[in-house]
């Protein structure tokens, strides 16, 4: 398990950053950067936003991830509303399991027993 160090709190102008070991905290405000700095760390944070995009992803997968977030930026949203994980519930489940050997089932329904979801 990682240990937090540092606590960011994003504010309108600027971002206040607290070193949890010590409670140290200071408030960094763009308004205190020249106008040059301030689109560097647009263009950075940008880059940052669509690479998190593309996270775990590969090939195509990625690149209609980095252009939905595009999409979504654009828009002027700054998450994106997205819809429901699609859900499997026990009776379909079941259904697929039965079309298993039984060994690849059992085994199925043994590593799902592990995790609390119990048929």
């Amino acid at each position: 398990m990682s240990v937090k160090k540092l606590d960011k709190v994003p504010k309108d102008n600027g971002v206040e950053i607290t070193v949890v070991s010590t409670g140290q905290s200071g408030f960094y405000s763009v308004d205190e950067l020249s106008p040059d700095i301030q689109r560097k760390l647009m263009i950075h944070g940008l880059s940052q936003v669509l690479g998190d995009a593309a996270a775990g992803r590969d090939g195509e997968d990625a690149s209609e991830a980095i252009q939905r977030r595009w999409e979504t930026l654009k828009g002027g949203e700054w998450t994106a509303k997205r819809a429901a994980a699609p859900k499997l519930s026990k009776a379909e489940l079941e259904r697929r399991l039965a079309g298993l050997e039984d060994d690849e089932r059992q085994a199925i329904i043994d590593a799902l027993a592990k995790v609390g979801i119990n048929l």
